[in-house]
């Protein structure tokens, strides 16, 4: 499920069952993703999170915070690994 109004940059992977969108406010923003991120599956971005070009975020990893480019996140409240 990806939000009418989340910013999704060029070439990006996005797997099965991700869900891009708000927190359930619903007020505080959309996702922006730059472009050529890979996002594997069952992951949850939510809110005015900003995920920089070639991040890679793992599968079912949920995302509350914004994400460098480059970097590798993964887990239930997502950390960097790379």
């Amino acid at each position: 499920m990806i939000h009418a109004e989340a910013k999704i940059g060029i070439n990006c992977l996005i797997h099965q069952q991700v869900t891009i969108g708000t927190k359930e406010d619903g007020r505080e923003g959309f996702p922006v993703i730059e472009g050529h991120v890979k996002i594997y599956s069952g992951t949850k971005i939510l809110g005015p999170v900003h995920l920089g070009a070639h991040a890679t975020i793992g599968a079912n990893t949920v995302v509350l915070v914004d994400v460098p480019e480059n970097a590798t996140v993964v887990g239930a409240s997502a950390r960097r690994i790379g």
